[in-house]
């Protein structure tokens, strides 16, 4: 093949494309290393001593709005718990299905282990979640209060594993990083690089740190375990009544307490079914993005270009290696090094994505949807942006929600 000037300008393009990928996924991985050093697991929560004492009450609140589909086995799986004092509440709010129904059932056969409060309206300035949390709150009688999704399955061991992380660590809260499933199509396409572009907004190892400077406060919704004294200090629900997604809230007011706080992985022990329908998928993510971003535009805006550039990474690795193949008799230099470039930062790509899927327990032969994952998300990230943009309400859960962009 001709070495024409155009030719041997579009390879070191390519080759320079090529190094920043391999850069960029180096450095991936390095802090992809550093999460999983820095993450305890659950499970070593299950050596620790009983405190002097015995182990204390335990509150699981629950919100739930409309959830039949998924209550009856979160019901089921708290009820198999191990944890030796356990009480669970239910707090149904403004119900329309038969999740009240569901949940009395349970209270009759438990001796009152399951309780049922029933919500016929929010008020004003609050959330539905939060205002349904902060009711379950207040029927709750545990040391620690536990509040959960209605679309998880504890395993019987998780709760006792999580109260010996916090007795061992002497944490006033505790979050856990559950499982999410993947059965799905858009859950193996789209869910992982979701939570990859979540966790770069939050970089777990971090969330962890002893000193507060360095420090990037982070906690999942889907599991707060907080001691009730604490919980109360930092003034309940009722100081975030607004929240859309009062996890992270509450995370930053705990740290600007001061309170010690915790995050680990949950493994198996706690598995998450998120969303039932791409469409689900799109609204919940969206909402969660655009309150990790301080409900900033320009924020989400970036992390559209930053998704776009790494979908288009197998497209430049590909086209690095064909062309430095081509090139293999008229310029062995460039050739050479195109065809060590591209396969370089192919490399070091599979083997960071490899780490990222494992640890969230995303199959990994699901790593080759990776690029097509990232034009999903990148979407969702420019439709939260133009959202804020144009002040859009957010609707979920068949309740909506005012915003508005937050410029720096």
């Amino acid at each position: 093949m001709p070495s024409t000037a155009i030719t041997i300008s579009l390879g070191w393009i390519l080759a320079i494309a090529c190094m920043g990928l391999a850069a960029y996924w180096s450095m991936a991985l390095w802090y992809i290393h550093l999460a999983n050093a820095a993450m305890p697991r659950v499970r070593a929560g299950l050596q620790a001593r009983e405190p002097e004492g015995g182990w204390p009450l335990v509150s699981v609140v629950i919100p739930a709005h409309n959830e039949e589909q998924f209550i009856e086995h979160a019901l089921q799986s708290l009820r198999a718990s191990r944890y030796p004092s356990l009480e669970i509440v239910i707090a149904a709010d403004r119900c329309t299905d038969g999740t009240a129904a569901i949940v009395n059932r349970h209270a009759q056969e438990s001796a009152s282990a399951v309780r049922l409060v029933e919500i016929s309206q929010c008020p004003a300035g609050w959330s539905g979640k939060c205002h349904a949390s902060w009711t379950g709150a207040r029927a709750a009688r545990g040391q620690w209060l536990l509040f959960a999704d209605a679309d998880t399955t504890f395993h019987p061991d998780l709760i006792r594993a999580a109260m010996g992380v916090a007795a061992e660590h002497r944490l006033d809260f505790l979050s856990l990083l559950g499982t999410l499933t993947c059965s799905r199509d858009f859950e193996r396409t789209d869910q992982p690089v979701a939570a990859m572009s979540l966790m770069k907004m939050f970089p777990i190892h971090r969330a962890n740190r002893n000193d507060r400077p360095g420090r990037r406060p982070f906690a999942n919704g889907q599991f707060m375990l907080f001691r009730a004294s604490v919980y109360e200090s930092i003034g309940t629900h009722e100081r975030i009544r607004d929240a859309i997604l009062e996890d992270l809230r509450f995370a930053r007011r705990l740290d600007f307490k001061g309170h010690r706080m915790g995050l680990v992985l949950a493994d198996d022990l706690f598995t998450v079914r998120m969303y039932e329908t791409p469409e689900e998928f799109e609204r919940g993510w969206k909402r969660i993005f655009i309150e990790a971003a301080n409900r900033n535009a320009a924020r989400l805006q970036g992390h559209v270009w930053r998704l776009r550039a790494l979908a288009a990474g197998p497209v430049v690795q590909a086209a690095a290696l064909g062309l430095g193949i081509a090139l293999v008799r008229s310029n062995a230099p460039l050739a050479w090094s195109l065809v060590g470039l591209a396969l370089a930062s192919a490399a070091v790509q599979v083997a960071a994505l490899n780490r990222a899927y494992g640890m969230q327990g995303a199959p990994r032969s699901s790593i080759w949807r990776f690029p097509l994952g990232c034009l999903h998300v990148a979407r969702i990230f420019a439709e939260a942006a133009a959202d804020l943009r144009k002040g859009r309400d957010i609707e979920w859960a068949s309740l909506t929600y005012r915003i508005e962009d937050q410029p720096e």
